[in-house]
């Protein structure tokens, strides 16, 4: 994990834009492949990611195909009426938004939960812990010839993020897992995308919305209630109790082929 001294360069700072979504937004990308933290950062991706989908598997979404088969089984189970509505939110900014303390706290508390006698192998939770102070105090990147130190938040290419993040997210959830799971309702995530569904009132889901919305300041989102609807890939409709799959495209997806020597994970290509 010793990063190489001849080789190391400091983060830089670009966006993508979003054309799909109103007025543009960009996606802020910290170009980090030879930053100090980087093998740290993928070092504990790797070490934790594979926990974090076993212990949230039942309500994570791997795929849109992932999606597809919860609904035939939902469906086959009798659970899909005609007043089946679905609902999807998307979590704001996730990465950036996380705070730092209190993910580090949510992680510290998810390791003591998920963990036999505290350790992976030889690595102690402490010690884990330190990585992860590590690579969150160590997000400085170069914009337009200014130093900067990113204080929320994960650094958007950082391997690390993403796994902090549904952790986090984790935790902010719980609730609304087990409501549905009381229902025999589904519930799944994939990263900042939720899927679930209802038989309950426009008005009695948006109060459910709307306090978990409340929960926490750091997560804000924004949601969609409809008998067809759009999720990662594929377009879900319930017509009469007859569900009906279809691939979805969003607006800006393009056929193109990234360069393999571009600054994006490894894992894209």
């Amino acid at each position: 994990m010793s990063p190489k001294i001849d080789s190391l360069e400091l983060a830089h700072l670009h966006f993508i834009p979003k054309p799909h979504k109103p007025d543009t937004p960009l996606r802020p990308i910290v170009a980090a492949i030879h930053a100090p933290a980087t093998e740290i950062s993928k070092f504990l991706n790797d070490l934790l990611a594979p926990i974090f989908l076993r212990v949230a598997r039942q309500t994570t979404f791997i795929n849109g195909i992932d999606l597809v088969r919860a609904l035939e089984k939902y469906a086959a189970n009798g659970h899909l009426k005609p007043t089946t509505l679905f609902i999807t939110f998307d979590v704001e900014n996730l990465y950036t938004m996380i705070p730092r303390q209190g993910a580090l706290e949510v992680l510290l508390q998810f390791l003591e939960r998920n963990l036999r006698n505290n350790k992976i192998g030889t690595l102690r939770i402490d010690d884990i812990m330190r990585m992860a102070r590590l690579v969150l105090d160590t997000n400085i990147f170069v914009y337009e010839k200014t130093h900067y130190r990113q204080i929320r938040g994960g650094a958007m290419g950082s391997a690390f993020t993403q796994t902090l993040a549904n952790i986090y997210m984790l935790d902010w959830e719980q609730q609304l897992i087990h409501d549905q799971q009381v229902d025999q309702k589904i519930y799944g995530r994939y990263i900042d995308d939720v899927f679930m569904t209802t038989n309950l009132t426009h008005d009695q889901l948006k109060a459910k919305l709307e306090n978990a919305h409340r929960k926490d300041p750091n997560i804000r989102i924004s949601y969609s209630i409809q008998s067809t609807i759009d999720f990662v890939d594929v377009t879900v409709s319930n017509e009469g109790d007859h569900l009906k799959t279809s691939i979805f495209h969003k607006s800006a997806a393009e056929p193109y082929v990234l360069p393999y020597t571009s600054d994006h994970p490894r894992h894209v290509f």
